[in-house]
């Protein structure tokens, strides 16, 4: 997709420019809401639904930021749960919480 206004066979510019794309994704990788994401990005939700269903390219890259910060977390928890430099009783805790 590039930021260039492209017409809709119907003869609307679209609103899925790169740019809103990438405010779609900047929202959703800090883990917001579809609707919050699709507020910042100017796109409706109805929109967003459809090249959801439509673009597949879209469709895994809005499921990977909605990931992200999930897999972030994770990543952090697992580095302290192993790092022997952390105290045992903390790594022991985090375990505790992790399960």
């Amino acid at each position: 997709m590039t930021d260039e206004i492209i017409q809709n066979p119907n003869g609307r510019p679209t609103v899925m420019t790169d740019q809103a794309i990438l405010k779609l994704e900047e929202i959703l990788r800090i883990g917001g809401k579809i609707i919050a994401a699709c507020a910042y990005a100017k796109v409706s939700p109805q929109v967003y639904y459809r090249y959801l269903k439509e673009d597949e390219d879209f469709r895994n890259r809005m499921q990977s930021a909605q990931h992200y910060s999930i897999i972030a977390a994770r990543s952090i928890v697992m580095k302290q749960m192993t790092d022997d430099k952390v105290p045992q009783e903390e790594r022991t805790k985090l375990a505790q919480w992790w399960l």
